[in-house]
Protein backbone atom coordinates (compact mmCIF):
# COMPACT_ATOMS: atom_id res chain seq x y z
CA UNK A 1 0.00 0.00 0.00
CA UNK A 2 1.36 3.50 -0.93
CA UNK A 3 1.89 5.67 1.96
CA UNK A 4 1.12 9.43 0.62
CA UNK A 5 2.97 12.28 2.16
CA UNK A 6 1.56 15.61 4.23
CA UNK A 7 -0.03 17.23 0.84
CA UNK A 8 -0.77 14.18 -1.08
CA UNK A 9 -3.30 12.83 1.85
CA UNK A 10 -5.39 15.69 0.91
CA UNK A 11 -6.19 15.34 -2.59
CA UNK A 12 -9.32 14.47 -1.39
CA UNK A 13 -10.46 17.66 0.22
CA UNK A 14 -9.06 19.81 -2.70
CA UNK A 15 -10.70 17.52 -5.41
CA UNK A 16 -13.97 18.22 -3.22
CA UNK A 17 -13.21 21.89 -3.60
CA UNK A 18 -12.90 21.67 -7.54
CA UNK A 19 -16.16 19.92 -7.96
CA UNK A 20 -18.28 22.45 -5.97
CA UNK A 21 -16.50 24.86 -8.06
CA UNK A 22 -17.98 23.46 -11.55
CA UNK A 23 -14.87 20.89 -12.08
CA UNK A 24 -16.12 17.59 -13.26
CA UNK A 25 -13.51 14.67 -11.83
CA UNK A 26 -11.82 12.04 -14.30
CA UNK A 27 -11.04 8.42 -14.06
CA UNK A 28 -7.69 9.20 -13.32
CA UNK A 29 -8.36 11.12 -10.42
CA UNK A 30 -11.06 9.25 -8.87
CA UNK A 31 -8.10 6.14 -9.33
CA UNK A 32 -6.01 8.58 -6.80
CA UNK A 33 -8.74 9.62 -5.11
CA UNK A 34 -9.68 5.97 -3.75
CA UNK A 35 -5.71 5.37 -3.51
CA UNK A 36 -6.15 8.13 -1.05
CA UNK A 37 -8.74 7.03 0.76
CA UNK A 38 -7.00 3.59 1.86
CA UNK A 39 -5.04 5.07 4.74
CA UNK A 40 -7.24 8.74 5.32
CA UNK A 41 -10.88 7.28 4.37
CA UNK A 42 -12.29 9.97 6.83
CA UNK A 43 -10.54 12.64 4.08
CA UNK A 44 -12.53 11.14 1.66
CA UNK A 45 -15.58 11.39 3.48
CA UNK A 46 -15.18 14.68 4.42
CA UNK A 47 -14.76 15.85 0.60
CA UNK A 48 -18.10 13.98 0.03
CA UNK A 49 -20.10 15.89 2.35
CA UNK A 50 -18.77 18.69 1.54
CA UNK A 51 -20.02 18.28 -2.19
CA UNK A 52 -23.20 17.29 -0.54
CA UNK A 53 -23.51 20.10 1.59
CA UNK A 54 -22.98 22.45 -1.30
CA UNK A 55 -25.50 21.38 -3.60
CA UNK A 56 -28.11 19.55 -1.45
CA UNK A 57 -27.98 21.33 1.80
CA UNK A 58 -29.82 19.52 4.77
CA UNK A 59 -32.49 17.54 2.07
CA UNK A 60 -32.89 14.09 2.27
CA UNK A 61 -35.13 12.23 -0.64
CA UNK A 62 -37.16 9.76 0.85
CA UNK A 63 -39.52 7.27 -0.15
CA UNK A 64 -41.46 3.77 0.76
CA UNK A 65 -41.43 0.88 -2.01
CA UNK A 66 -45.21 -0.63 -2.95
CA UNK A 67 -44.38 -4.48 -4.07
CA UNK A 68 -47.68 -4.68 -6.63
CA UNK A 69 -46.92 -7.91 -8.54
CA UNK A 70 -43.79 -10.47 -6.65
CA UNK A 71 -41.91 -13.18 -8.13
CA UNK A 72 -42.87 -15.10 -11.01
CA UNK A 73 -40.20 -13.75 -13.43
CA UNK A 74 -38.50 -15.10 -15.89
CA UNK A 75 -35.14 -13.84 -15.88
CA UNK A 76 -32.49 -14.96 -14.36
CA UNK A 77 -30.70 -12.27 -12.48
CA UNK A 78 -28.08 -14.13 -9.94
CA UNK A 79 -29.13 -12.18 -7.12
CA UNK A 80 -33.21 -12.10 -7.11
CA UNK A 81 -35.19 -14.23 -5.03
CA UNK A 82 -37.91 -13.03 -7.40
CA UNK A 83 -37.03 -15.29 -10.38
CA UNK A 84 -38.97 -18.30 -11.35
CA UNK A 85 -35.44 -20.08 -11.64
CA UNK A 86 -34.71 -20.06 -8.24
CA UNK A 87 -36.56 -21.61 -4.97
CA UNK A 88 -36.12 -18.61 -2.48
CA UNK A 89 -39.19 -19.99 -0.41
CA UNK A 90 -41.18 -16.18 -1.10
CA UNK A 91 -44.69 -16.31 -1.32
CA UNK A 92 -45.82 -14.64 -5.11
CA UNK A 93 -48.30 -12.77 -5.89
CA UNK A 94 -49.95 -11.43 -9.10
CA UNK A 95 -50.89 -7.84 -9.93
CA UNK A 96 -52.66 -6.78 -6.76
CA UNK A 97 -54.55 -4.36 -8.36
CA UNK A 98 -55.72 -0.01 -8.25
CA UNK A 99 -57.50 -0.66 -4.69
CA UNK A 100 -54.64 -1.95 -2.95
CA UNK A 101 -52.10 0.10 -4.15
CA UNK A 102 -53.72 3.26 -3.01
CA UNK A 103 -54.16 1.43 0.19
CA UNK A 104 -50.51 0.60 0.41
CA UNK A 105 -49.97 4.37 -0.60
CA UNK A 106 -52.48 5.73 1.96
CA UNK A 107 -50.51 4.20 4.96
CA UNK A 108 -47.25 5.40 3.49
CA UNK A 109 -48.78 9.03 3.33
CA UNK A 110 -49.99 8.32 7.11
CA UNK A 111 -46.47 7.65 8.02
CA UNK A 112 -45.42 11.13 6.95
CA UNK A 113 -43.59 9.65 3.68
CA UNK A 114 -44.16 12.11 0.53
CA UNK A 115 -43.21 9.77 -1.75
CA UNK A 116 -44.02 6.13 -3.11
CA UNK A 117 -42.56 3.74 -5.65
CA UNK A 118 -44.88 0.64 -7.47
CA UNK A 119 -42.65 -2.01 -8.22
CA UNK A 120 -43.56 -5.14 -10.24
CA UNK A 121 -41.61 -8.08 -10.57
CA UNK A 122 -40.67 -9.62 -14.59
CA UNK A 123 -39.16 -8.21 -17.53
CA UNK A 124 -42.24 -5.85 -18.34
CA UNK A 125 -45.45 -6.35 -17.85
CA UNK A 126 -48.89 -6.47 -19.67
CA UNK A 127 -50.64 -2.89 -21.36
CA UNK A 128 -53.65 -3.47 -19.11
CA UNK A 129 -51.52 -3.36 -16.14
CA UNK A 130 -49.70 -0.11 -17.36
CA UNK A 131 -53.18 1.29 -17.58
CA UNK A 132 -54.67 -0.01 -14.30
CA UNK A 133 -51.55 1.89 -12.68
CA UNK A 134 -52.16 5.20 -14.22
CA UNK A 135 -55.67 5.17 -12.74
CA UNK A 136 -54.02 4.77 -9.78
CA UNK A 137 -51.53 7.55 -9.95
CA UNK A 138 -54.37 9.67 -10.82
CA UNK A 139 -55.93 8.89 -7.69
CA UNK A 140 -53.26 9.19 -5.58
CA UNK A 141 -52.03 12.26 -6.76
CA UNK A 142 -55.10 14.20 -6.71
CA UNK A 143 -56.00 13.30 -3.15
CA UNK A 144 -52.65 13.31 -1.24
CA UNK A 145 -50.32 15.30 -3.87
CA UNK A 146 -47.62 12.30 -3.12
CA UNK A 147 -44.85 12.22 -5.97
CA UNK A 148 -45.02 8.74 -7.50
CA UNK A 149 -41.82 6.77 -8.97
CA UNK A 150 -42.67 3.43 -10.84
CA UNK A 151 -40.39 0.52 -11.82
CA UNK A 152 -41.98 -1.60 -14.00
CA UNK A 153 -39.09 -2.96 -16.35
CA UNK A 154 -38.32 -2.67 -19.88
CA UNK A 155 -40.96 -0.90 -20.91
CA UNK A 156 -41.33 0.54 -24.31
CA UNK A 157 -41.91 4.33 -25.31
CA UNK A 158 -45.33 4.19 -25.54
CA UNK A 159 -46.05 2.70 -22.05
CA UNK A 160 -43.74 5.09 -20.67
CA UNK A 161 -45.41 8.36 -22.25
CA UNK A 162 -48.94 6.81 -20.74
CA UNK A 163 -47.72 6.69 -17.10
CA UNK A 164 -45.88 10.19 -17.45
CA UNK A 165 -49.26 11.84 -18.77
CA UNK A 166 -51.17 9.84 -15.74
CA UNK A 167 -48.74 11.94 -13.38
CA UNK A 168 -45.46 9.54 -12.73
CA UNK A 169 -42.82 11.52 -11.26
CA UNK A 170 -40.04 9.28 -12.51
CA UNK A 171 -39.09 6.05 -13.64
CA UNK A 172 -37.07 3.82 -11.86
CA UNK A 173 -35.00 1.32 -13.99
CA UNK A 174 -31.36 0.06 -12.24
CA UNK A 175 -28.40 -1.04 -14.71
CA UNK A 176 -27.39 -2.96 -10.97
CA UNK A 177 -23.18 -2.83 -12.08
CA UNK A 178 -20.71 -2.50 -15.10
CA UNK A 179 -21.43 -3.44 -18.43
CA UNK A 180 -18.44 -5.43 -18.30
CA UNK A 181 -19.99 -7.45 -15.01
CA UNK A 182 -23.64 -7.74 -16.19
CA UNK A 183 -22.87 -11.09 -18.10
CA UNK A 184 -21.80 -12.37 -14.77
CA UNK A 185 -24.84 -11.65 -13.09
CA UNK A 186 -28.42 -11.69 -15.92
CA UNK A 187 -28.23 -14.02 -19.05
CA UNK A 188 -32.15 -13.56 -20.07
CA UNK A 189 -31.65 -9.48 -21.12
CA UNK A 190 -28.78 -7.12 -22.33
CA UNK A 191 -27.00 -4.50 -20.39
CA UNK A 192 -27.92 -2.59 -23.82
CA UNK A 193 -31.38 -3.51 -23.08
CA UNK A 194 -31.48 -1.44 -19.93
CA UNK A 195 -29.31 1.25 -21.05
CA UNK A 196 -32.26 1.60 -23.53
CA UNK A 197 -35.04 1.74 -21.33
CA UNK A 198 -33.59 4.87 -19.52
CA UNK A 199 -32.74 6.36 -22.23
CA UNK A 200 -36.18 6.36 -23.31
CA UNK A 201 -37.69 6.89 -20.08
CA UNK A 202 -35.36 10.48 -20.29
CA UNK A 203 -36.56 11.03 -24.02
CA UNK A 204 -40.32 11.29 -23.31
CA UNK A 205 -39.35 13.25 -20.12
CA UNK A 206 -39.90 11.69 -17.73
CA UNK A 207 -37.43 12.14 -14.92
CA UNK A 208 -35.35 8.77 -13.89
CA UNK A 209 -33.73 6.50 -10.74
CA UNK A 210 -31.25 4.21 -11.89
CA UNK A 211 -28.28 2.59 -9.82
CA UNK A 212 -27.02 -0.06 -8.66
CA UNK A 213 -26.43 -3.22 -6.64
CA UNK A 214 -22.98 -3.79 -5.03
CA UNK A 215 -21.77 -7.17 -3.37
CA UNK A 216 -22.17 -8.96 -6.67
CA UNK A 217 -18.64 -10.01 -6.84
CA UNK A 218 -17.42 -6.96 -8.65
CA UNK A 219 -14.36 -5.03 -8.10
CA UNK A 220 -14.50 -1.23 -7.11
CA UNK A 221 -13.29 -0.60 -10.87
CA UNK A 222 -16.43 -1.98 -11.95
CA UNK A 223 -18.38 0.43 -9.64
CA UNK A 224 -16.52 3.51 -10.92
CA UNK A 225 -17.20 3.11 -14.01
CA UNK A 226 -20.82 2.82 -13.80
CA UNK A 227 -20.81 6.17 -11.78
CA UNK A 228 -19.26 7.36 -14.81
CA UNK A 229 -22.22 5.84 -16.83
CA UNK A 230 -24.60 7.04 -15.00
CA UNK A 231 -23.44 10.83 -15.39
CA UNK A 232 -22.99 10.57 -18.88
CA UNK A 233 -27.00 9.40 -19.11
CA UNK A 234 -27.19 12.37 -16.71
CA UNK A 235 -29.49 10.67 -13.93
CA UNK A 236 -30.30 12.74 -10.89
CA UNK A 237 -31.43 10.26 -8.32
CA UNK A 238 -29.28 7.36 -7.98
CA UNK A 239 -29.66 4.73 -6.15
CA UNK A 240 -27.19 2.32 -3.93
CA UNK A 241 -28.46 -0.69 -2.61
CA UNK A 242 -26.45 -3.49 -1.18
CA UNK A 243 -26.69 -7.17 -1.54
CA UNK A 244 -28.29 -9.01 1.15
CA UNK A 245 -28.16 -12.47 -0.06
CA UNK A 246 -31.40 -14.61 -0.04
CA UNK A 247 -31.43 -17.96 0.08
CA UNK A 248 -31.65 -20.19 -3.33
CA UNK A 249 -30.12 -17.50 -5.40
CA UNK A 250 -26.80 -18.18 -7.18
CA UNK A 251 -25.25 -15.91 -4.86
CA UNK A 252 -26.76 -16.95 -1.28
CA UNK A 253 -23.36 -17.20 -0.14
CA UNK A 254 -22.13 -14.01 -0.99
CA UNK A 255 -20.16 -11.87 2.14
CA UNK A 256 -21.53 -9.10 2.61
CA UNK A 257 -19.92 -5.43 2.34
CA UNK A 258 -18.57 -4.22 5.30
CA UNK A 259 -19.27 -0.99 6.27
CA UNK A 260 -16.53 1.28 5.72
CA UNK A 261 -16.22 -0.34 2.12
CA UNK A 262 -20.20 0.47 1.69
CA UNK A 263 -19.42 3.69 2.80
CA UNK A 264 -16.41 4.28 0.23
CA UNK A 265 -18.70 3.28 -2.22
CA UNK A 266 -21.24 5.75 -1.67
CA UNK A 267 -18.28 8.74 -1.17
CA UNK A 268 -16.80 7.76 -4.88
CA UNK A 269 -20.46 8.21 -6.32
CA UNK A 270 -20.80 11.83 -4.89
CA UNK A 271 -17.67 12.93 -6.01
CA UNK A 272 -18.59 11.35 -9.49
CA UNK A 273 -22.63 12.66 -9.30
CA UNK A 274 -22.13 15.54 -7.44
CA UNK A 275 -25.42 17.41 -8.05
CA UNK A 276 -27.61 14.11 -8.03
CA UNK A 277 -29.69 12.47 -4.91
CA UNK A 278 -27.77 9.33 -3.71
CA UNK A 279 -30.30 7.33 -2.12
CA UNK A 280 -29.13 4.28 -0.08
CA UNK A 281 -31.50 1.68 -0.19
CA UNK A 282 -31.96 -2.35 0.04
CA UNK A 283 -29.52 -3.79 1.99
CA UNK A 284 -28.93 -0.69 3.97
CA UNK A 285 -29.25 -2.33 7.70
CA UNK A 286 -27.40 -5.76 7.65
CA UNK A 287 -24.62 -3.93 5.54
CA UNK A 288 -23.86 -0.56 7.63
CA UNK A 289 -25.06 -1.64 10.56
CA UNK A 290 -24.38 0.57 13.43
CA UNK A 291 -23.09 2.86 10.53
CA UNK A 292 -26.31 3.91 8.84
CA UNK A 293 -26.33 7.36 10.04
CA UNK A 294 -22.79 7.49 8.78
CA UNK A 295 -23.93 7.41 4.55
CA UNK A 296 -24.93 11.52 5.09
CA UNK A 297 -21.32 12.04 5.99
CA UNK A 298 -19.85 9.81 3.05
CA UNK A 299 -22.30 11.66 0.34
CA UNK A 300 -25.68 10.76 0.66
CA UNK A 301 -28.48 12.40 0.49
CA UNK A 302 -31.55 9.97 0.46
CA UNK A 303 -32.74 6.56 1.63
CA UNK A 304 -35.37 4.18 1.18
CA UNK A 305 -37.38 3.76 4.34
CA UNK A 306 -39.87 1.16 5.41
CA UNK A 307 -40.01 -2.68 4.02
CA UNK A 308 -38.48 -3.73 0.87
CA UNK A 309 -39.97 -6.11 -1.94
CA UNK A 310 -38.94 -9.46 -0.46
CA UNK A 311 -36.81 -8.39 2.91
CA UNK A 312 -37.54 -6.33 5.65
CA UNK A 313 -36.33 -2.95 6.10
CA UNK A 314 -36.65 -0.31 9.34
CA UNK A 315 -39.46 1.18 11.10
CA UNK A 316 -40.29 4.63 9.34
CA UNK A 317 -40.27 6.42 12.40
CA UNK A 318 -36.91 5.39 13.27
CA UNK A 319 -35.23 6.56 9.78
CA UNK A 320 -37.22 9.77 10.64
CA UNK A 321 -35.52 10.31 13.97
CA UNK A 322 -32.17 9.40 12.95
CA UNK A 323 -33.01 12.52 10.43
CA UNK A 324 -34.25 14.26 13.47
CA UNK A 325 -30.72 13.91 15.57
CA UNK A 326 -28.64 14.84 12.63
CA UNK A 327 -30.50 18.10 11.50
CA UNK A 328 -32.00 16.32 8.28
CA UNK A 329 -34.46 17.18 6.67
CA UNK A 330 -36.95 15.19 4.34
CA UNK A 331 -37.98 17.07 1.28
CA UNK A 332 -39.83 15.69 -2.01
CA UNK A 333 -39.03 18.61 -3.86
Amino acid sequence: MKRWGYMEKYFCLELAEGVVKGKKVTLEEIGMLLETAEDNIMLLFSGADMIRRHFLGDKVDVCSVINAKSGLCAEDCSYCAQSSMYDTKISPFPYIGRNKIFDVIEKIVNCGVRKAGIVTSGGKISKSIVSDICDAVREAKNKYGIKICVSLGMLDKDSLFLLKEAGVDSYHHNLETSKRFFPKICSTHTYQDKVDTVKNANNIGLKVCCGALFGLGEDMGDRVNLAFCIRKLEIKSIPLNFLDPIRGTCFENKKLISPMEALKTIAMFRYINPESHIKVCGGREVNLKDLQGMIFFAGASGLMTGNYLTTSGRGIDLDFQMLEDLNLKADWS
